[in-house]
């Protein structure tokens, strides 16, 4: 079985009502992103471009496990390459997604991406997020954070981002040393064998 047709099967257990649109929206996805990382490194070429449809894809969805989204406001705080941001942008197309990145040029790459994809439930935000956090008070259902590493000083910032009882999302791996600042959390084994240990790490704001 190729990565991809793990990833597909994923896919179709998941959303079989919606199936076919979803494997296209990816599927056209993976293309844009094959083509546009030989010129922009978004994501590491060392990995072999067979494995987004896993260590990619299926690892930004794998939070499907632990909430979904409706009609939420969600902040993916240092998207990068657009993960998770645009593949739960792509699942959930009522709920607006605003991928925070201090590289514009990344941004401006990623707007192409969605309207390859055709997705018009996200929006891009530049700047460090201790930049522009009081702009944005209590403005997000949801925070995502995918394998950044979440400084000291980020802390006050996404929180006040959040309103009360809005939750974030953590995606980790083995080291889980900063979630140890955010008394309480919750953290999901969603580890498989295509992507080793994945820890996704919840956690709520008081009211």
């Amino acid at each position: 079985m190729t990565q991809r047709d793990i990833f597909m099967e994923y896919l179709q257990q998941k959303f079989p009502d919606r199936y076919t649109e979803l494997a296209s929206q990816f599927q056209s996805y993976f293309d844009w992103l094959c083509d546009i990382n030989i010129k922009i490194n978004l994501i590491s070429r060392q990995t072999p471009t067979e494995d987004y449809w896993t260590l990619h894809f299926l690892d930004s969805l794998l939070l499907t496990e632990v909430t979904s989204f409706s009609e939420e406001m969600v902040l993916d705080f240092g998207t990068g390459g657009g993960l998770p941001g645009i593949p739960l942008a792509i699942l959930y197309p009522n709920a607006t997604f605003h991928l925070l990145d201090a590289r514009r040029k990344k941004l401006e790459v990623l707007a192409d991406a969605c309207e390859t994809i055709g997705i018009e439930n996200v929006e891009l935000i530049h700047g460090r997020v201790e930049e522009i956090s009081f702009n944005f008070l209590e403005s997000f259902d949801a925070i995502v954070s995918r394998s950044v590493k979440i400084e000291p000083q980020f802390k006050s910032h996404l929180i006040d981002m959040l309103p009360p009882g809005g939750k974030a999302y953590f995606y980790k791996s083995v080291i889980l040393d900063d979630m140890k600042q955010f008394h309480g959390n919750k953290v999901t084994d969603l580890s498989r064998p295509e992507l080793g240990t994945r820890n996704i790490v919840t956690f709520r704001k008081k009211k």
